[in-house]
């Protein structure tokens, strides 16, 4: 497998013209003799080259496991050293997975140039559960690895951002030593994708050379740095069925559905998504986490690991921003130019095999797109999922949801809540009580008014009721019923444009509240019906987006236009047809969702 690192051997020589010696690299990785498992760390020319000296200066270095729950700890390492192994192994804490290995090291001075190195891995039993390790933030220089359609996707992160132009060299343990590892460059989302070919460990080295890196170390002087991370997982080659087979296996859409009529313009999501959050603010649609796997399953490996914005005017390709923790049933919504994050649900289960783990979050955190990054709010008075939340002018307002600790039955939440961005030190508010408890719901204003829609209530049944809220009189109210039947008040979205409330649901029409409030009509019609889905406003004229959801045929990643104006109004009313139930639906229990 030396071959794998030829390229870096060159490198290394124009880099230190030090000898062979210096063209190894901090490797981790893990076995279980006689079934007790062990973090493995080497310093060698590739992932299987276990024989090479161990430098002095590594001999201390740390191993850190980090385990699915997030919590970090230190492992206890000692050396071994014997014809097969030199460096050291440690004891795992225990037999869940994924787990992550983490090391780094500042090696030394070697010519002009400061040499550290960043080892990193992921201890999984199969391929789906490589995303869910997600990014080491103590590493500076870090890979992660996803399972697309195409193949194996990994990102680069420098200081937790996607690094674009990095080199990366892939390879698997096990394939013919002759076979040359696939060179590749991060495109400008910090990506490359790959197709590693066989079964056994993969291992991935990248490198960036920092010319803006300067100083001292020991008395040497240097004028630039050069950081090589090290990645390593075990590989299962996918089976031969096609991507469309194992999509309708799974019970995926594998390709967005579209209208001629209904085209964007913005492309599709990388990965189909439901149950995530989304806002627009300063001309982008920005997208956080949500949910991935199948309609019931619910598993870290099952929550999106991104987030991510695209231009809504001219942009051809979604940006990879930092992300935090992985969530689904959040809200996100957008004030002053910067991006609020409410709550969520964060799986700890590691993957659907394992039993449900499901816990709601405090979290309430501000990302600013200037300095692109996140800082962290005053937390909610409670755990919350499932939920929404709107901005109306200077206020927050959160509605409905649940608090998950532990298994899929929740706590239903009966308060609402409110946080005043021009008084940010009274911390969040409670409004006076309401007479309802539902999760699944949409929020959005109407005249000023908090608008409360749809949704499940706490016996479990889908719920078409409107409620509002009026900041000026404190007093709650009932509003018109949503049309349709089944399904149609679960999951939908809601978003008021130029102060009308608009609303769309499972059955795929979009509905306007009447100016008096009265009543609700049909003004639009979807070209790809769902829910759990996002409206939000389109660039320009009367028109909403429409990203993502889930549907009949699974998840989607596509996002439509739709035109709200009085003409299209006119048009979707003509065009009506009866209203069909969707109870039989099997992609539609209402435990589809959490």
């Amino acid at each position: 497998m030396r071959t794998m690192f030829r390229w870096a051997v060159s490198a290394l020589f124009v880099l230190f013209s030090a000898g062979q010696s210096q063209a190894h690299f901090l490797w981790l990785k893990s076995d279980a003799p006689g079934g007790k498992p062990q973090a493995v760390l080497i310093f060698g020319e590739s992932a299987a080259d276990e024989a090479y000296h161990l430098p002095e200066s590594l001999a201390d270095i740390e191993i850190w496991c980090r385990m699915p729950n997030g919590e970090r700890a230190a492992l206890k390492t000692e050396k071994v050293e014997n014809d097969d192994r030199i460096g050291l192994i440690a004891p795992l804490p225990g037999a869940d997975i994924p787990e992550v290995m983490e090391a780094t090291r500042e090696y030394g001075v070697y010519g002009d140039f400061l040499l550290t190195y960043y080892a990193k891995h992921i201890r999984a039993k199969s391929n789906d559960q490589l995303a869910a390790a997600g990014p080491s933030p103590q590493l500076k220089l870090d890979v992660l690895p996803r399972v697309t359609d195409d193949g194996l996707e990994l990102t680069v992160l420098w200081d937790g951002k996607p690094k674009v132009d990095v080199e990366v060299n892939v390879k698997v343990d096990g394939e013919n030593e002759d076979v040359e590892a696939q060179k590749l460059k991060t495109d400008a989302n910090g990506k490359v994708t790959v197709q590693p070919e066989g079964d056994g460990l993969v291992a991935v080295l990248a490198n960036v050379h920092d010319g803006a890196q300067s100083g001292e170390l020991n008395g040497k002087k240097y004028t630039s740095a050069a950081h090589y991370a090290t990645l390593t997982f075990p590989w299962q080659q996918p089976s031969r069925e096609s991507s469309v087979e194992s999509q309708i296996r799974r019970g995926e859409s594998r390709e967005p559905k579209k209208s001629a009529d209904n085209q964007s313009g913005i492309p599709p999501l990388p990965e189909p998504v439901s149950s995530f959050g989304a806002a627009v603010a300063d001309g982008y649609l920005y997208v956080y986490s949500g949910h991935t796997g199948t309609e019931h399953d619910h598993s870290a490996a099952n929550l999106s690991q991104h987030f991510r914005r695209v231009a809504l005017t001219g942009g051809t390709e979604w940006e990879l921003l930092p992300m935090e923790t992985p969530l689904q049933g959040l809200a996100l919504v957008a004030y002053g130019g910067k991006i609020y994050r409410v709550g969520g649900m964060n799986a700890r289960n590691a993957t659907t095999d394992d039993d449900e783990v499901l816990h709601s979050t405090t979290e309430f955190a501000t990302y600013d797109p200037a300095t692109k990054k996140w800082t962290a709010l005053a937390p909610l008075p409670a755990p919350r999922s499932s939920h929404n939340a709107v901005v109306i002018g200077d206020r927050l307002y959160v509605t409905g949801g649940w608090t998950l600790n532990g298994p899929r039955k929740g706590e239903w939440l009966n308060d609402s809540l409110m946080y005043d961005f021009s008084d940010p030190s009274a911390g969040w508010q409670s409004l006076p009580k309401q007479d309802f408890q539902r999760r699944a719901l949409a929020a959005s204003q109407w005249h000023g008014k908090l608008t409360a829609l749809g949704g499940m209530d706490e016996n479990a049944k889908i719920s078409r009721r409107v409620d509002f809220f009026d900041p000026t009189t404190g007093n709650w109210s009932k509003g018109p019923d949503l049309p349709g039947t089944g399904m149609s008040g679960f999951g939908v979205s809601a978003w008021s444009l130029a102060d009308n409330l608009y609303v769309s649901g499972f059955n795929g029409r979009v509905f306007k509240l009447a100016d008096d409030g009265s009543k609700w009509q049909e003004v639009a019609k979807l070209a790809q019906p769902r829910f759990f889905h996002q409206l939000v406003p389109a660039a320009t004229g009367e028109s909403l987006l429409v990203v993502g959801g889930a549907s009949r045929d699974g998840h989607l990643a596509d996002v439509e236009l739709i035109d709200v104006s009085a003409a299209a109004a006119k048009k979707s009313a003509v065009d009506a047809e009866p209203e069909q139930s969707t109870d039989s639906n099997p992609h539609t229990s209402a435990k589809a969702k959490i």
